[in-house]
């Protein structure tokens, strides 16, 4: 009987060990995963301030055509100009446009520029 239970004992003694070295292990790929979402954050944070720098380049550009869109509808002059040399009308605002180059939507553009 008391080889029995002592049998029993080095059994749930081995069990015990295995499942420590199961939550060790455990613990050490919690780790890893944490570490490695950091790291996902910490280059997709980058990625959008790349983006933005990019944007914000393109929206002086895109401004600047704007300006030149919008003087070149003033009245200048007394003749009707030729509707064949008239500019083509670009439709969105600065934002839409920009947002679509730098591959965004206008209202997530909007949210990372302020």
């Amino acid at each position: 009987m008391t080889e029995e239970l002592l049998a029993r004992l080095d059994r749930i003694e081995a069990r015990i060990d295995i499942l420590e070295r199961g939550l060790r292990n455990q613990k050490q790929r919690c780790k890893n995963h944490r570490r490695n979402t950091i790291e996902v954050q910490r280059q997709v944070a980058g990625i959008v301030k790349m983006i933005m720098q990019e944007s914000d380049y393109l929206e002086k550009i895109e401004k600047e055509k704007a300006k030149a869109r919008s003087l070149a509808n003033l009245k200048q002059g007394t003749t009707i100009p030729d509707p064949a040399t008239l500019p083509t009308r670009k439709e969105g605002e600065v934002r839409d446009i920009v947002s679509e180059k730098v591959g965004m939507k206008p209202c997530t553009y909007e949210k990372y520029n302020m």
